[in-house]
């Protein structure tokens, strides 16, 4: 599924593996001490129906609450319950619910990734257009105030790369889950550029790696 010209998936999973290495390498276990504490919450589906609003609410409070509070809220994609095969005015819902929810519910710093939920128009029942603005995953940028599909930023010494897994399907009206050939390249550049020492987290929707195709 990852075919990128300059390095293959043996390859690829080497660099991984030393990268993340040099990190662990790099804290003695007599030297470690937490500089960052992350909430992932993933798969929120966020929608005006099932009291989602006032679940994401309580949950947001809850974490807040304690006095042991996470310093940043990643949220791991499908932030929304669809736009995949939504209407515009059906997803524009649902991400004012996603705004209004997070504006007075969160005061914590938060990053997320793109699911295969919050892309809008790939199925026909969406009735969107290609040439329409916001189609695909460009609304769920903006709305969720990314530099772009896939992207890199630091936090307390910690490099997080986020991935962009969810593509187009073969088939009409479906995705699949892979890394394109510039988002693998542009993987492996970071993660070759990467001083040896800086630990490394990863957030992406589809897992790059899992044993569930296995089983």
């Amino acid at each position: 599924m990852l075919k990128p010209r300059s390095m293959d998936r043996r390859s690829f999973l080497a660099l991984g593996a030393l990268a993340i290495a040099g990190g662990a390498a790099a804290q003695q276990p007599s030297a470690r001490k937490r500089v960052l504490r992350v909430a992932h919450l993933t798969d929120v589906h966020v929608q005006p129906e099932r009291s989602a609003a006032e679940g994401l609410a309580a949950c947001l409070e809850h974490m807040q609450g304690q006095k042991d509070k996470p310093d940043l809220i990643l949220f791991g994609g499908d932030n929304i319950m669809d736009a995949f095969a939504q209407t515009r005015d059906r997803t524009r819902t649902q991400w004012d619910v996603w705004h209004r929810v997070l504006k007075a519910n969160c005061s914590l710093p938060w990053e997320a990734c793109i699911g295969n939920h919050d892309v809008w128009g790939w199925s026909d029942s969406s009735k969107a257009r290609a040439d329409e603005m916001g189609y695909g995953k460009a609304w769920a940028v903006d709305e969720l105030k990314l530099s772009g599909r896939f992207r890199t930023f630091d936090k307390a010494g910690w490099k997080f790369i986020v991935l962009d897994s969810t593509h187009l399907g073969d088939k009409p009206n479906t995705y699949t889950a892979k890394l394109d050939e510039e988002q693998f390249e542009w993987l492996a550049a970071q993660l070759k550029a990467t001083p040896q020492g800086t630990p490394v987290a990863i957030l992406s929707h589809i897992p790059i790696l899992a044993a569930c195709p296995f089983l």
